[in-house]
């Protein structure tokens, strides 16, 4: 049974509140700790400040969006972000990018080109602790780590960048379809540096990352044989694995309930397995989304399961199902813009046998904002950064879309 009040800002306002006082007292506690227990790994020191600082920050966007008034008048919420995963041992695999219940006008194309840039920075312990001691930034050489099979060792590091473009046709006012068609690329990008600054200035300790030689791509596994994708295999863009889904509403929103919608998912095997755009095997999977009005806002929660086939780069090695949840919050400010706050959870396709590590499940934050420019054409900006656990998610993304509506 759904609770029902006149007016939810004052109870939400208090809930805010005590949040963000709870966040920065966990802050001040966090800092404590780190000035006592200084033996703590890198990432684990990381992720205690990462934490923190993402609590704080997201906690006072909520309360001013919460209690600022939305725009008079009929308006059309616009939907999340669409964005994804970009790791790059799992960016192959099918993935669920949030998506809300309505469908929209029956017989209306929407075709959106969406471009994502994230970079990935991820190794092993074992990796660091055999780099050699130097004062001027080292050069990834796999040959160093061949030899050792103590365990599976791991060293990520790559700016992705995916284009997708997605054709959707409304068949009705409850049934739509879409396909979409990614285009891959890896390189070196321009974020390594703009991103060891922050991590100084945030007060992260310990910057392997700064170590490494700047903007390089580097794929390197090391499992039941050694997986090498240097930067002149990666760089060459391509084409990815296709998808095909399908969206039906189930239950129309009103007052009393949310919308509730159902959407399925076929990706099939068209890219190039051995640079890292496509799997070589079909994945197919299936996603309920829930969206309803919240005060001034629009809430929208999906939860989505992953099957996916063999990774053809490895096919001995075991693939599992991936189970997702996302929940995006969506404020408008005026008539022609929202801000979006969302966050993605998402276990991996790839088992522990690969590495404990890769297999953990993913943790990202994004916000960012839709904008009007016509009553046909629509652009999206936003911008994703890690949490949790870093060795399975990309640092940083940045994401800027075009919508048309036909």
């Amino acid at each position: 049974m759904w609770l029902k009040l006149n007016d939810p800002q004052p109870l939400i306002s208090v809930v805010s509140l005590i949040y963000v006082f709870y966040s920065i007292m966990s802050r001040i506690r966090t800092k404590f700790i780190l000035n006592r227990y200084t033996d703590k790994s890198e990432f684990q020191l990381r992720d205690f400040l990462l934490k923190k600082h993402l609590s704080i920050i997201t906690g006072i966007i909520t309360i001013w969006c919460l209690n600022t008034p939305a725009v008079a008048g009929d308006f059309q919420f616009r939907g999340p972000l669409q964005v994804r995963n970009q790791f790059p041992a799992t960016l192959p695999f099918l993935s669920f990018s949030p998506d809300h219940a309505p469908i929209g006008i029956s017989g209306e194309w929407t075709i959106s080109v969406q471009y994502s840039h994230a970079n990935t920075y991820a190794r092993s312990g074992g990796i660091l602790h055999q780099l050699p001691q130097s004062k001027t930034r080292l050069t990834f050489n796999p040959s160093e780590f061949q030899s050792d099979k103590s365990e599976s060792q791991y060293y990520i590091d790559s700016g992705s960048g995916r284009m997708a473009m997605n054709i959707t046709y409304n068949v009705s006012n409850v049934f739509s379809v879409s396909l979409e068609i990614p285009l891959i690329g890896y390189y070196g990008g321009f974020l390594d540096t703009p991103i060891e600054n922050f991590h100084k200035l945030a007060g992260y300790a310990f910057q392997s990352r700064a170590m490494m030689s700047a903007n390089q791509t580097h794929f390197y596994l090391s499992a039941t044989n050694d997986i090498y994708i240097n930067q002149e295999q990666l760089r060459s863009p391509g084409i990815g694995d296709i998808v095909l889904k399908a969206k039906r509403l189930i239950i129309e929103e009103d007052n009393n309930h949310p919308g509730l919608a159902f959407r399925v998912a076929a990706k099939f095997p068209t890219g190039e397995v051995s640079s890292l755009k496509g799997s070589g095997s079909f994945d197919f999977g299936a996603n309920v989304i829930l969206s309803k009005q919240i005060g001034y806002g629009y809430a929208t929660t999906n939860l989505g399961v992953v099957i996916p086939g063999k990774w053809q780069l490895r096919p001995e090695l075991r693939t599992r199902p991936a189970y997702s949840w996302s929940l995006v919050y969506e404020h408008p400010f005026w008539k022609s813009v929202s801000l979006i706050i969302q966050n993605q959870i998402m276990s991996s396709v790839l088992s522990s046998e690969i590495n404990a590590d890769i297999a953990k499940t993913s943790y990202e934050w994004t916000v960012g904002s839709k904008i009007d420019l016509s009553k046909s054409v629509r652009l999206s900006v936003g911008v994703t950064e890690n949490y949790i656990h870093h060795q399975n998610a990309p640092d940083f993304g940045l994401h800027a879309g075009l919508e048309w509506r036909l």
